[in-house]
């Protein structure tokens, strides 16, 4: 599994033979599960837009916290009951992702095919 936290969470999704590219520096590639074809992972650490869809496919909330700090985040899945917690919304949707994933209590997107 990559340090990159977008990169794990693609790679937990069914993403294959992720590697960065050559031609954008700070950009990964790797081999997208339900087309089979090569694209530019997505940056679901930071990009509504990417992660948005997957909290409504794998019944994900996000929340503030108030406590222990108000900047903090906790995503939620209903199902499991598992949540995880980070100062950043994308952030803690993306460390859940990874629980869940480790857990085997999400498909990956291969899977779901």
């Amino acid at each position: 599994m990559s340090d990159l936290l977008h990169v794990s969470v693609a790679e937990a999704l069914g993403w294959v033979r992720t590697r960065p590219d050559a031609l954008e520096v700070g950009s990964w590639r790797g081999v997208e599960p339900t087309l089979g074809q090569v694209e530019t992972i997505p940056r679901y650490d930071t990009d509504w837009s990417a992660t948005g869809p997957l909290m409504r496919r794998l019944w994900i909330g996000v929340s503030p916290t108030h406590h222990p700090s108000p900047d903090e985040w906790e995503a939620y899945h209903s199902p499991s009951g598992a949540t995880t917690t980070a100062d950043d919304p994308l952030v803690a949707v993306c460390n859940l992702i990874l629980v869940l994933s480790a857990a085997g209590k999400i498909k990956s997107e291969r899977d779901a095919r």
